[in-house]
């Protein structure tokens, strides 16, 4: 798929989180998009951000990364979580892959 451009990613981050206030709901339009649309490490990393709980960040962020267009970068995304043990965690499943 074709990599969201910054002007896209923002309608996209914005409808987002106008219509969706739950983390599943977030999630569930993240992986429409991610049938057709690649992103950014940088573009990961906010919509990471943008879920509540770290559970459904750390999942996303796997999920995510298959869909990564400059997976060189992804260490970016560790930023997008409050605990340690997440980034851990997210950085030995990538490692693992």
């Amino acid at each position: 798929g074709n990599v969201m451009d910054t002007n896209s990613f923002r309608q996209f981050f914005d409808m987002m989180t106008r219509n969706e206030k739950f983390d599943d709901g977030k999630i569930a339009m993240i992986n429409q998009q991610m049938r057709t649309t690649m992103f950014t490490s940088v573009q990961i990393r906010d919509l990471v951000k943008a879920l509540s709980f770290d559970n459904k960040k750390l999942a996303l962020a796997k999920s995510m990364y298959r869909n990564c267009a400059d997976k060189n970068r992804y260490f970016i995304v560790y930023d997008a979580f409050d605990f340690e043990s997440s980034k851990r965690e997210l950085m030995d499943y990538i490692s693992n892959l």
